[in-house]
C-alpha cells in the first residue's frame, strides 16, 4: 500500500501532478498496490485528485485523519468529528487569543472574519468561503475539525497553550499559520494503521505499506527506487 501526501509532496507548487508522479503512480496501480491519497484537505478538496488519477476504487484519508473514505463504495467507513460544544470552546479560546478561526460544513468554509491566511485554505481547497454574522449561531452541529490561522511566530505560541489547555484534543501544526484541533487520537498515521489492519496487510503479508510524508516534494524516481527495495508491494 503507497500512501501520499498531497500539498507539499505529491502536488507542485500550483496544485498540479507532474508527469512524472502520474507515471509513477500508473506503474504503482499495474503491480496492484493500493494507492492511498491522505491530506489534511476536506474531503470534497480531494474527490477531482482521485478522480484524475483513477483512483475511484481505492480509499482516501482526509481531514488528517479524521475520515476515511471507500471509494468503491462511496462509503465513509472511519469518521470522528468534533462535537458543537468542542467547536464552540475553540471559537472562545480563538477569541480569547485574537485568532481567527475557521471550520468546514456544507462543503463550504465557516468563519467570521476575512483573513490572508484563510485566503490561503480557500484557494488550496477550492471551496466556498462562507463569512457569517455569528461563528457559534452558523455552527449548531458536530464538524470534523477546526483550524485557528495567525501570524506564524504567534500561532506557535498558541499551539503549546492550546495543547495544555485543551489535553482531550489533538492539536497539530499543519502549515507555520494553520494550527488545527481535531477529535483526541487523530492523525494520519492511525488512520493508516486502522486502513492497513482493515485489508489485513499486516497480518497475511508482513510489512507492505510505505508513507512518503510532506517534508520534500515527491520524486517519482525516489519511489520507484524505494519499491524496488521493498520488492513488490501490495
Amino acid at each position: 500500500m503507497l500512501v501520499l501526501d498531497m500539498d507539499d509532496t505529491l502536488l507542485t507548487d500550483d496544485h498540479t501532478i507532474s508527469e512524472e508522479n502520474r507515471k509513477m503512480l500508473a506503474q504503482a496501480k499495474a503491480l496492484g498496490v493500493h494507492i492511498v491519497l491522505a491530506s489534511g484537505r476536506p474531503t470534497p478538496a480531494m474527490v477531482e485528485y482521485v478522480r484524475d488519477l483513477g483512483l475511484m476504487d481505492s480509499y482516501m484519508i482526509s481531514f488528517n485523519g479524521a475520515v476515511i473514505t471507500d471509494l468503491k463504495n462511496d462509503e465513509v467507513i472511519f469518521e470522528q468529528s468534533l462535537t458543537q460544544e468542542q467547536i464552540h470552546a475553540l471559537y472562545d479560546y480563538s477569541q480569547e487569543k485574537k485568532t481567527h478561526i475557521i471550520t468546514y460544513l456544507d462543503g463550504k468554509v465557516i468563519s467570521e472574519t476575512h483573513s490572508e491566511y484563510i485566503d490561503v485554505e480557500v484557494t488550496i481547497t477550492g471551496l466556498e468561503h462562507e463569512v457569517v454574522p455569528s461563528f457559534k449561531e452558523r455552527v449548531h452541529s458536530s464538524a470534523i475539525k477546526c483550524i485557528l490561522l495567525e501570524e506564524p511566530s504567534y500561532l506557535k505560541e498558541v499551539e503549546t497553550d492550546l495543547k495544555a489547555t485543551m489535553p482531550h484534543l489533538s492539536v497539530c501544526m499543519s502549515k507555520p499559520f494553520f494550527l488545527e484541533a481535531a477529535q483526541t487520537g487523530i492523525d494520519k498515521g492511525a488512520s493508516v494503521k486502522f486502513l492497513a489492519d482493515r485489508l489485513n496487510i499486516f497480518q497475511s503479508r508482513g510489512l507492505s505499506w510505505f508513507i512518503y510524508p510532506s517534508t520534500s516534494r515527491m520524486n517519482g524516481e525516489k519511489v520507484n527506487k524505494n519499491f524496488k527495495s521493498f520488492g513488490s508491494m501490495p
